[in-house]
């Protein structure tokens, strides 16, 4: 009778212990994720204020470089704040220190990120050479996927960045790397497309000159010319440099008058709407350089009708 209470009491006092153990382990285990995730947060702010000691130091005590945090209202890693701040010197200290560049913030789109986009494609887009170079030349990859063929969620490579945002030195990089000029986004474009629609003739040349070619079939099966690209967005410098390298249609030239009608209606200027006598110097050359593409278009137009 005694033994069995004595069993009775032990019991519970053994499941009293453990729930009492259980209990310290999750708060532990609790204390320790907040402990974590401050110190994550406090990398990311550290990596914003550009203060490397602190980012030394949290990264010490154990702060995870490839965690991503909120700065302002948008989600990013370590790597993406010092990239997006132009901080050549905190990039190289996080890629030392193992951090990721083919990772986005988050594997899903959103409002702030719609094209999650990694470190390098950053770098790309707002065109810092020097950054771009330390990514690429030593940066470590998560995903196994070779920087030069990163996509982000509309398909567009690392090249497309290069070619739309105009930098020679980060395009050239990335064509010696063996980038492929031919590489097509979700809606079937090239990087060359990029570059004539944002009027980078330099960029052309070089893609040209690496075996781009200047038409494609978007996924509508459509054939369009870069030609086409540069009238639609009033490039006059890149529409003439098009007409001396390449061989274009009738079909091509047609298309790109219609283009570059289409924009000479409404043009996106400063002096949009205003009467002649009131327009700037600037926008009056520019006017009177489109009549000049006009001419030409519709002389090269005239010479494949005649052939």
């Amino acid at each position: 009778m005694i033994k069995d209470k004595f069993v009775i009491i032990f019991k519970k006092k053994s499941n009293i212990f453990l729930a009492v153990t259980m209990a310290a382990l999750l708060i532990c285990s609790t204390l320790h994720a907040m402990v974590e995730d401050d110190s994550n947060n406090a990398l990311g702010l550290a990596t914003s204020d550009g203060n490397l000691l602190e980012m030394a130091s949290l990264i010490e005590m154990g702060a995870d470089v490839n965690s991503a945090t909120i700065i302002g209202e948008q989600l990013k890693t370590p790597l993406l704040i010092a990239v997006s701040r132009n901080n050549l010197e905190a990039v190289q200290f996080l890629v030392m220190k193992g951090a990721f560049i083919d990772i986005p913030p988050s594997k899903s789109p959103s409002q702030e990120d719609p094209l999650c986009l990694t470190p390098v494609h950053y770098a790309a887009m707002l065109g810092y050479e020097n950054i771009f170079s330390a990514l690429i030349m030593k940066g470590k990859s998560a995903t196994g996927i070779a920087v030069i063929n990163l996509r982000d969620h509309h398909g567009n490579t690392t090249l497309h960045y290069t070619a739309r945002q105009g930098s020679e030195a980060n395009t050239r990089l990335l064509l010696e790397k063996g980038a492929n000029p031919n590489a097509r986004n979700s809606l079937g474009y090239t990087p060359i497309f990029d570059a004539a629609f944002n009027g980078h003739a330099h960029i052309i040349q070089l893609l040209l000159e690496t075996g781009a070619s200047h038409y494609l079939s978007n996924v509508r099966g459509m054939v369009h010319s870069a030609l086409a690209a540069a009238c639609s967005n009033g490039q006059v410098g890149t529409v003439e440099m098009l007409l001396a390298k390449c061989t274009f249609t009738l079909k091509d030239i047609t298309e790109s008058i219609d283009r570059l009608s289409s924009f000479a209606r409404h043009p996106e200027t400063c002096c949009t709407g205003k009467p002649k006598e009131a327009k700037c110097t600037k926008c009056l050359e520019n006017e009177g350089k489109i009549s000049h593409i006009f001419i030409a278009l519709s002389v090269k137009q005239g010479q494949l009708r005649a052939i």
